[in-house]
């Protein structure tokens, strides 16, 4: 079912950077697909960062201040070659 959508066979083709991003509660991007390209990074000898966010569903890009933080200073650091400034998103989303 989902076999048209694995990315795991292109991992060795990985140019550049990719931070990896996942909720435990995502129940539209699964976990385990996000951990089996991880797998097939590192089978591909690829660097990547990978950030998990505890108790965060799908939705996360709208309500986490701190996933908004570390996706643009990742842009920031990676495409302009900048340090991200000293900043804060407002109060933390604790997934509660």
């Amino acid at each position: 079912m989902f076999q048209p959508l694995d990315n795991s066979a292109l991992a060795a083709q990985l140019q550049g950077k990719l931070m990896l991003v996942y909720g435990d509660l995502d129940e539209n991007a699964m976990p385990a697909l996000t951990l089996q390209l991880a797998r097939a990074l590192n089978a591909a000898n690829k660097d990547y960062d990978l950030l998990y966010l505890a108790n965060q569903d799908h939705e996360l890009f709208r309500n986490d201040t701190y996933y908004m933080r570390r996706m643009w200073d990742y842009f920031v650091t990676h495409l302009m070659g900048a340090t991200p400034p000293a900043y804060e998103l407002g109060r933390q989303h604790d997934g509660a």
